[in-house]
């Protein structure tokens, strides 16, 4: 079972660019064990200076890493994990059009804009997704992780969602890919 919180630096409501209203349910300082961390897409224009807006997300993402949370990203997204150094020496996805940014800005990342979904480290606690609307299959691949394929056909057939032998790739070291097909 998911219980989703919004995790923000203060309990302030936040206001997204299309004036969405969001009340956080804690805060960065919070101790608290989080187990499944979701990075959305982000409007940046450069991990780094993102980070130095924002050094208190780049801190608690680092901690709760530590602490066993596994960390998934959509499309630019992936700049935030690797600001915070999770992507050093590791594979990620990014949207297309963010690929070379990312390669310039952290050449210790190894970018693949073609793929879909790419699972980083031995552990396989960070997922990142390409463009903005693969967060679809990477919601199907957590549901199935840590729910089961059962519960992720069952999500996929509620939503509508083509996952029918659909087929996820993921990269989990150089030279090695793990290949899954799923029914609905």
């Amino acid at each position: 079972r998911f219980s989703p919180e919004i995790v923000a630096a203060s309990m302030d409501t936040l206001t997204t660019s299309t004036g969405v209203r969001i009340q956080p349910h804690r805060t960065f300082a919070d101790d608290i064990k989080t187990d499944i961390i979701f990075i959305p897409s982000l409007l940046i224009r450069s991990g780094a200076q993102f980070g130095r807006e924002n050094p208190d997300l780049v801190d608690w993402l680092k901690r709760a890493y530590a602490g066993g949370a596994h960390v998934a990203s959509a499309c630019s997204g992936s700049f935030l994990l690797a600001e915070a150094g999770l992507l050093d020496g590791r594979d990620a996805a990014t949207h297309w059009a963010f690929a070379d940014p990312m390669r310039t800005q952290y050449p210790k990342v190894r970018v693949h804009s073609d793929r879909i979904l790419v699972s980083a480290g031995q552990d396989h606690r960070i997922v990142t997704a390409g463009g903005a609307t693969s967060w679809t299959d990477l919601v199907l691949y957590l549901v199935d992780r840590f729910a089961g394929p059962e519960e992720a056909r069952r999500l996929a057939k509620i939503s509508l969602f083509d996952f029918v032998l659909k087929l996820v790739t993921l990269s989990t070291s150089p030279g090695m890919t793990i290949s899954r097909a799923s029914k609905a």
